[in-house]
């Protein structure tokens, strides 16, 4: 694969390339190299003939999921934004555009790295970046944190979660934890930015205005913000999705997020696991509800992803107080 992009031997492109891959995963392996200049790098090679495997499923689960989208459990446009960011993941072109992309936008959070793009060195299926340090979650977890350092680690992975949502309007969302490098001085290195969810404006607007709202999820005002998501794709908002978000804000969002302002100085201890069954129970209603939308397809799986990282840290974490800054 790395001759076919460049032509060239690795050996004959980096000072030193070790054979033996550091990392995998679903898409391409990882290996460390030195550039010319002594510059230490992850280079992430893709495996063959990965875009062709990814369209052969979706024409498969396009088939055999007949049955869910004919029902609206499964809408069409939902797997086409499944399919479309899928693809987009085996370009290593769009990651590094979003690579660097995200690197600017997150620079106000000082405790965030993420990685440098080398053009030069990067092609369509290789992609090479500065190597960070850190650990995964597990190996983080092993080395015994106190609980003020799991806090603070856990206040700022919230914090850029809902940074990025509500202020950069694009996420990662690709939440597995082998995304995220932490060190012992509450720094975190994220990295893998294959999928990234850009977000509308006028959806982000709607999330701001829905987010710590301080009147009833039954009220007048609630319910237009609610109908106004739906017709940004063209539906209408049904009575059994619109009874399962209201359910779902009552008994999770307002219990997690307290809209009061007397109420930021709360902190949610995430160790207890009912926040996340809670969770789960309510997103399983509301896609029985038939309220499955596009562009909440990759904001759902970057807040699940985001509750079960704040679980495992057991994290005691400002919720409110972080979304009402970046509002």
């Amino acid at each position: 694969m790395f001759r076919a992009e460049f032509s060239r031997e690795p050996e004959q492109m980096f000072k030193q390339f070790a054979i033996e891959p550091f990392a995998a995963a679903s898409l391409g392996q990882v290996h460390k190299a030195v550039t010319k200049n002594g510059q230490a790098v992850a280079v992430k090679v893709q495996y063959p003939a990965i875009r062709e495997a990814i369209k052969a499923d979706f024409s498969w689960f396009r088939t055999a999921s007949k049955p869910a989208q004919w029902s609206k459990h499964l809408p069409p446009e939902v797997l086409d934004e499944l399919e479309r960011q899928f693809l987009e993941e085996t370009d290593y072109r769009v990651e590094a555009n979003n690579t660097a992309f995200l690197r600017k936008k997150l620079k106000p959070l000082l405790y965030v790295e993420v990685p440098q793009i080398f053009p030069d060195y990067s092609s369509e299926r290789v992609l090479t970046m500065s190597l960070l340090q850190g650990m995964h979650l597990d190996t983080f977890l092993a080395t015994k944190p106190s609980q003020a350092l799991r806090d603070k680690i856990g206040e700022r992975v919230f914090e850029l979660y809902y940074f990025q949502v509500l202020k950069v309007e694009a996420f990662h969302a690709d939440p597995d934890w082998g995304n995220y490098l932490f060190r012992s001085d509450g720094t975190i290195g994220l990295v893998d930015f294959g999928c990234v969810k850009r977000l509308s404006p006028e959806f982000a607007a709607n999330l701001r205005a829905m987010y710590l709202y301080p009147g009833s999820s039954e009220s007048a005002g609630f319910q237009r913000l609610l109908e106004q998501r739906y017709r940004m794709f063209g539906n209408r908002l049904n009575q059994s999705t619109r009874r399962a978000l209201v359910r779902f804000v009552e008994t999770f969002y307002r219990k997690v997020y307290p809209p009061e302002r007397e109420k930021e100085h709360l902190a949610i201890d995430f160790a207890d696991a009912a926040f996340i069954r809670e969770y789960m129970r309510q997103a399983t209603n509301l896609a029985n509800s038939r309220g499955a939308t596009p562009e909440c397809v990759f904001l759902s799986r970057a807040e699940t992803g985001l509750y079960h990282s704040l679980h495992r840290l057991q994290a005691r974490v400002h919720t409110s107080a972080i979304v009402r800054r970046w509002q």
